[in-house]
């Protein structure tokens, strides 16, 4: 039910001075959560951030199954608000709401990542429809529980998902990294967000391309 015929109709019972039922009861933190998520959509796609909630989201979504609870939820430092998922980093000048974690030095990370670049490097991306085609239907094949990993022609490797979604966020059609460096933080820079991976180990041995793992 939509959000507004569900308050309406508690509203009426109320009003009427009858009682909420049980699942009405247990179901108000459901309907608060909505109601902010919804306010939050219109503030953002009222300031023009749409995109930006989106990338934010699906990291904040990625750190709430795990343990570390100063990262469920966006975080200001310095001029940036960050996300991380301890895997990942998404950043932004734009001012957008959401959900506030206490957060890490995502800023001191980031920089120093940045400042221990020797050689700079841009890598091509894949084409991204065709990625995107690309993973869905070699994760459809793999089966749940399985990672999907994508191997650069220069022995990078990144995860999947990971990557796309780094490609949609900033629509970047290239990535910076340190030369020759396989372990080491690649970056995403794009006009609104920037987005910082890190690499995924993998045998010398793997032929480029995109592969599985559990």
């Amino acid at each position: 039910m939509e959000i507004y015929a569900r308050i309406a109709l508690i509203d009426g019972v109320l009003k009427s001075g009858g009682c909420l039922s049980p699942e009405q009861f247990t179901g108000l933190k459901d309907l608060l959560e909505d109601f902010q998520n919804e306010a939050r959509a219109k503030i953002n796609k009222a300031a023009g951030v749409t995109n930006i909630e989106r990338a934010f989201k699906v990291i904040i979504k990625a750190a709430e199954k795990g343990y570390n609870l100063s990262l469920k939820g966006a975080f200001k430092r310095g001029d940036y608000t960050y996300a991380s998922d301890g895997h990942r980093l998404v950043r932004t000048k734009k001012p957008v709401s959401l959900p506030e974690a206490a957060g890490v030095d995502a800023d001191g990370f980031w920089a120093k990542a940045e400042k221990e670049i020797a050689r700079y490097e841009e890598v091509e991306l894949p084409d991204l429809a065709q990625f995107t085609l690309d993973v869905k239907t070699m994760q459809k094949q793999a089966g749940r529980g399985y990672r999907v990993i994508y191997r650069f022609e220069n022995g990078l490797a990144l995860d999947a998902d990971y990557l796309l979604e780094a490609m949609k966020a900033t629509k970047a059609e290239k990535l910076v990294r340190d030369e020759g460096m396989t372990k080491k933080p690649v970056f995403f820079y794009g006009d609104d967000v920037d987005v910082l991976l890190l690499p995924v180990h993998t045998s010398e041995h793997t032929k480029p391309g995109l592969f599985t793992t559990l």
